[in-house]
């Protein structure tokens, strides 16, 4: 925001001989407090992605915005207390930092992990704000079914009804 301010100066000796005038106008600048974080254009983002994906798979985009920010201050991004996931510092773009793998055989089809996201400006004092995001994995069969023992003998009667259970 800029101001324009003209100074007058003026030297009486006597109240009716003015023998000096100075003239000036000087440009005022005035420049914003930081004195607000900035906030996540969404309250809640969910991304999905199934196991098994190289690492270096994009996984979304968080945007934060600053309402005191000056065209010269960026916004930059980081993700806390996870070596699992990488964040483009100036873009928010979100990456797998691994491959992902639901190794155990379970009931569930879908795992979810849950991710601090924390977006700040660069001016003194900082300001920031966090976010948390979360991630959802989906089991892909890439399971092999395989049987516990490599022979089974039973018997059955001649009588059984079609559908009858044989072996467990």
């Amino acid at each position: 925001m800029y101001f324009y301010l003209s100074i007058y100066l003026s030297i009486y000796p006597f109240i009716s001989i003015c023998l000096q005038v100075a003239n000036h106008t000087l440009n005022v600048t005035v420049l914003g407090v930081n004195d607000m974080s900035p906030t996540f254009n969404n309250s809640i983002y969910q991304f999905y992605m199934k196991e098994d994906r190289p690492n270096g798979t994009l996984l979304g985009k968080v945007i934060a915005t600053d309402k005191d920010k000056n065209p010269s201050e960026s916004i930059k991004y980081s993700i806390l207390g996870s070596r699992d996931f990488n964040i483009d510092a100036s873009s928010g773009v979100i990456r797998t930092a691994r491959t992902f793998k639901i190794s155990e055989p379970t009931s569930f089809t879908f795992v979810t992990v849950t991710v601090i996201v924390e977006a700040f400006n660069q001016v003194n004092p900082k300001e920031w704000n966090s976010i948390n995001i979360t991630i959802t994995f989906k089991d892909i069969n890439n399971n092999v079914p395989r049987f516990q023992k490599s022979q089974y003998k039973t018997h059955i009667f001649e009588n059984s009804t079609v559908g009858s259970t044989i072996l467990k």
